[in-house]
């Protein structure tokens, strides 16, 4: 919908198409690095620190980072693919992946490139629960 400065309705309304990338980036930097080739998330000392909730959050948001830097085609994915990734334990990356769904602060998608992914309105939330020290 197109900005209508007259309209004072036109402020309300969000296009959850875009992510603010500044705003990604700040809240990323401190817990991780983002490999070009291949395409991947590596933790920083500090990332390795958080709690499995807030890692999950952090790899999630990462994905979405590669995926606006073009790197890899979706942000969506799955708990065994981030098991692969991360090695990680997949029998508690799902159910913190439920608890997160449950949550509001993480999404499922059971389209074909279906997958777990942040919504672009929750990045702000998501980076408050990365900044809580002892998060669970």
């Amino acid at each position: 919908m197109p900005e209508d400065m007259s309209n004072p309705l036109s402020r309300l309304f969000a296009d959850d198409q875009q992510v603010d990338l500044e705003l990604l980036a700040k809240i990323l930097y401190p817990y991780v690095r983002l490999l070009k080739s291949p395409a991947r998330v590596e933790f920083t000392a500090e990332g390795e620190e958080l709690s499995l909730r807030q890692k999950l959050l952090a790899y999630l948001l990462a994905r979405k980072a590669l995926k606006e830097s073009g790197l890899i085609e979706t942000e969506k994915t799955s708990p065994g693919e981030i098991e692969r990734e991360t090695k990680w334990s997949g029998g508690s990356i799902r159910p913190t992946l439920s608890r997160l769904k449950k949550d509001r602060l993480v999404r499922s998608d059971t389209s074909e490139d279906g997958g777990y992914y942040i919504p672009n309105h929750q990045v702000p939330k998501v980076g408050e629960v990365l900044r809580v020290k002892g998060d669970s």
